[in-house]
């Protein structure tokens, strides 16, 4: 791959390469799509790198976020099993609070008990939104974290997470190498019967976390000073975990070599090539300097498993983000109306290239859009010409949705929406505030985001500072539209 690819420049200009890997364009589609599960890194892969660069990834904190792979293998089989829920699935607190938690999703915190029923039902929701994006996606990605499990006392129950357990209800495990084969054998199991058989690309990544726990032995005792230099160093206690999880993952691919299975080095990315800049001492040594790491690892990633022409478009959409910044910041028209031509000589014969062999990447459309919408103002038939030059090239078959009215949509989508309604392009408004739903809003009516299920939307636009939370609601609703 060129070293001249442009993404994210600023991630670790100084690193020299040491880790080769082979170049297999997998993802050779802007419409292909990435599901993640896994540790927390698998937070920071989506959200601070495949999402923002227009790359379709789907991540669920509740039901995709798993420290062990043996939890996240419960929760896959209970999904593909369809397993009714009941109140032994509960973790009941036996304090003065009361409260419980589902122990085998990712819920940090209780909830009263009359809310129980409610739960339940939310359960069923989480699960079918995980199935439905198993089913959905083309491509997978499991990071695992580390071999420790915490297990219920009272009944050997492996759980997601222990947080707010009172200590003396659970005990920490560290699995051997052959019980983590186990469990990476059942997730990827699981996997393909909810996808009813069909198979799919694998990528499986080690977490570059750091599991900052003390050895097993001495966790019984309330730790003092003399008890903590006693119980050992953390950092062998995570290197042990990291090499039996990287054992396992060896262990598990040897068996399966005809598969459409790849390691992805994430975690020796992190501990070879960027060695000089992660801290591994002080007070925030378990976690990589972030969003630094994710974008490199993610930038590793693109370079060796995604095809040219969608990172063509991605390079396209950065550099156009940066033109729509200059754009707003120059008070002068003849300046805006000069980037619009150079735009219309140099990037868009090229987006309609693209644009005319398959869906755009949604952050490059969404840059564009920005883009022209900034330019309207002052040269609106000039920008009109331009949509209409992709619109033209994507068969005028193009449905849009856009989350969020407020003053960030008023500041930089409106007049982009005002031309695309003109050219005749399907626009749809939404916004989590139920005060707006049904306002008139550039000539549209507002609904409520339950409506956008089953309109066959091809992108959804945030257009809100609240990206997280609506990304997250976006996905919640169970539409597969590219976001951005």
């Amino acid at each position: 791959m060129s070293d001249s690819i442009k993404i994210f420049q600023d991630t670790a200009p100084y690193v020299r390469r040491l880790i080769e890997m082979p170049c297999v364009p997998l993802l050779t589609r802007s419409s292909d799509s990435l599901c993640l599960l896994g540790s927390c890194f698998t937070w920071h892969l989506h959200n601070e790198g495949l999402r923002s660069l227009g790359l379709n990834s789907f991540f669920q904190w509740a039901t995709g976020f798993h420290f062990s792979t043996e939890s996240l293998a419960n929760l896959m089989e209970r999904i593909a099993d369809g397993t009714p829920h009941s109140e032994e699935d509960l973790y009941y607190y036996p304090d003065e609070i009361g409260g419980f938690r589902p122990f085998q999703y990712y819920f940090n915190q209780r909830f009263p008990v009359e809310q129980k029923e409610d739960v339940l039902h939310q359960l069923d929701v989480l699960d079918e939104q995980c199935a439905a994006a198993l089913r959905n996606c083309s491509h997978l990605m499991l990071v695992t974290g580390t071999p420790r499990v915490v297990r219920l006392r009272a009944t050997g129950q492996c759980v997601a997470v222990a947080a707010k357990m009172p200590r003396f209800d659970y005990t920490h495990h560290r699995n051997s190498v052959e019980e983590e084969v186990i469990h990476l054998s059942r997730v990827v199991d699981s996997v393909l019967r909810i996808r009813n058989g069909a198979p799919l690309p694998i990528f499986f990544m080690l977490s570059p976390m750091r599991y900052m726990f003390h050895p097993l032995c001495a966790e019984a005792c309330t730790p003092t000073l003399v008890d903590s230099a006693r119980q050992g160093s953390p950092y062998v206690e995570d290197n042990l975990g990291k090499a039996i999880m990287r054992v396992a993952l060896h262990t598990f691919l040897d068996k399966h070599p005809d598969e459409d299975f790849h390691y992805f080095p994430g975690f020796e990315l992190v501990q070879d090539e960027l060695r000089a800049h992660e801290p591994f001492c002080g007070e925030h040594a378990h976690v990589p300097h972030f969003p630094h790491t994710s974008h490199y690892v993610v930038k590793r990633f693109i370079e060796h498993y995604v095809a040219q022409e969608i990172i063509s478009q991605i390079e396209m959409s950065e550099e156009l983000h940066k033109w729509t910044e200059s754009v707003n910041s120059t008070l002068i028209p003849a300046q805006k109306v000069k980037m619009l031509d150079d735009f219309t000589q140099s990037l868009l014969p090229r987006i309609v290239a693209f644009a005319g062999k398959d869906r755009l990447n949604s952050a490059l459309l969404r840059n564009m859009f920005l883009f022209l919408g900034a330019c309207a103002r002052h040269a609106p038939e000039k920008a009109a010409e331009a949509f209409r030059f992709v619109c033209r090239a994507m068969n005028g078959d193009l449905n849009i949705a856009i989350w969020g009215v407020g003053g960030n949509y008023s500041a930089v989508f409106s007049e982009g929406v005002r031309v695309l309604v003109r050219e005749g392009v399907r626009v749809v408004l939404t916004d989590g505030a139920s005060n707006n739903w049904g306002r008139e809003v550039d000539g549209l009516k507002v609904v409520a985001p339950e409506k956008l299920v089953g309109m066959n939307l091809d992108y959804v636009f945030i257009a809100s500072f609240y990206h997280d939370d609506i990304h997250s609601s976006i996905r919640q609703l169970g539409l597969s539209a590219r976001i951005a």
